[in-house]
């Protein structure tokens, strides 16, 4: 068996059988318990804050994230483990550079799709981690749950600042989603990749569940009306807790 040293650089398509950790295992449900902590901790501190200190943790928080990517792809290039795949072209990835531009312009719309698509996709990666293939105490590991738990984090500071959802914003930018995912789509069909989860749920994802139960790419209908239901669902729920908030000020 290899020694945790000599698996702390394994990406998933290196490391050896029986390595990794399980779901809602007592390691994973610290990671997540530490996670909740430090995002309560720092949407108290957030909404005492300045402007200017807001904008000094919105900074922080994007350089962290910056950085936590540059770690991965280091070690990736460094250690010849390097594929296609490992582009900053999913998702949760591309949430990142978002971050960077709602840090540098302010805007609300940028905000929006942070809070409609960053805020649960971050939520799904760490409840149904795709890295439990590798151990604990891995550096792929880690960059996952943290670099996850920032995005987590951003949009909820955000709300802790005041921002409201708008559905009226989300339906805006609805068609410059739509570009993304076919720009996304003509990469993945360049590449052979999957970026977000066009031409695969992948392993430990959710929607592998959908696609087990129709297939390629029919379990794309089912995952759009599920987002939709999501967003239904946040929204809702944001609504009701700015009314409440406005009726208790």
């Amino acid at each position: 068996m290899m020694s945790p040293m000599n698996t702390f650089f394994c990406v998933k398509e290196t490391i050896p059988p029986g390595m990794g950790f399980s779901l809602f295992s007592s390691g994973h449900l610290i990671w997540l318990a530490s996670i909740a902590l430090v995002t309560v901790l720092a949407a108290l501190l957030y909404r005492k804050s300045s402007d200017k200190t807001r904008f000094i943790i919105r900074l922080v928080i994007s350089i962290l994230l910056l950085a936590d990517e540059a770690v991965k792809q280091i070690l990736l290039f460094s250690t010849g483990q390097f594929n296609w795949d490992y582009l900053p072209l999913h998702l949760c990835s591309i949430n990142i550079f978002i971050v960077l531009i709602h840090v540098i312009t302010g805007s609300r719309y940028v905000a929006e799709a942070l809070f409609a698509l960053c805020l649960p996709a971050a939520a799904a990666a760490l409840l149904f981690c795709s890295w439990t293939m590798l151990p604990l105490l891995n550096l792929m590991t880690i960059h996952s749950f943290t670099v996850h738990a920032l995005l987590f984090m951003y949009p909820v500071l955000l709300l802790a600042g005041g921002f409201r959802p708008d559905v009226k914003r989300l339906v805006r930018i609805i068609p410059f989603l739509a570009i993304v995912l076919i720009v996304i789509q003509i990469i993945n069909v360049g590449l052979g990749t999957s970026f977000f989860f066009i031409n695969g749920a992948g392993d430990g994802n959710p929607l592998s569940l959908l696609e087990d139960t129709f297939g390629r790419p029919w379990y794309l209908i089912p995952a759009f009306f599920l987002v939709v239901i999501l967003w239904c669902v946040m929204y809702s729920v944001s609504a009701f807790a700015f009314r409440r908030k406005e009726k208790k000020g």
